[in-house]
């Protein structure tokens, strides 16, 4: 018997409220870069063009659960502080900095059997 995802239906996106037919906000980690296809907040495109990479309303992918987006948030935050700490004065909150620093350290981890990736920062399969 086939498996088949269960797609949900939603109005408004789940991480950045944008409308159905409307563009995601900069920050939103669920809108999908238009030129690669990875988590728009992480890539490296400079062929971006948000209104390709609309909200449909639809939710495809398995959700994050409160406590997974609580440990995104967490991790994000901490990086922030430390780099704000290191700079010595505050910076702007950049999430393309945040990921970078987040990839090496995720990478750290798991080469050296600290944490597996899921544990560090969970996200949905693409």
């Amino acid at each position: 018997m086939p498996y088949y995802r269960q797609i949900e239906v939603r109005t408004n996106c789940p991480d950045c409220g944008a409308k159905s037919g409307f563009p995601h906000q900069d920050d939103c980690d669920i809108q999908r870069c238009s030129a690669c296809g990875g988590q728009y907040i992480t890539c490296k495109c400079d062929d971006h063009v948000p209104t390709e990479s609309l909200w449909l309303g639809v939710w495809a992918e398995e959700p994050l659960t409160e406590r997974q987006i609580e440990r995104q948030d967490f991790v994000d935050n901490t990086i922030h502080r430390c780099l704000e700490e290191l700079a010595g004065e505050p910076i702007q909150w950049d999430i393309s900095l945040i990921g970078a620093v987040r990839d090496v350290v995720s990478e750290e981890f798991k080469s050296r059997g600290v944490m597996n990736e899921e544990a560090f920062y969970p996200c949905c399969e693409e």
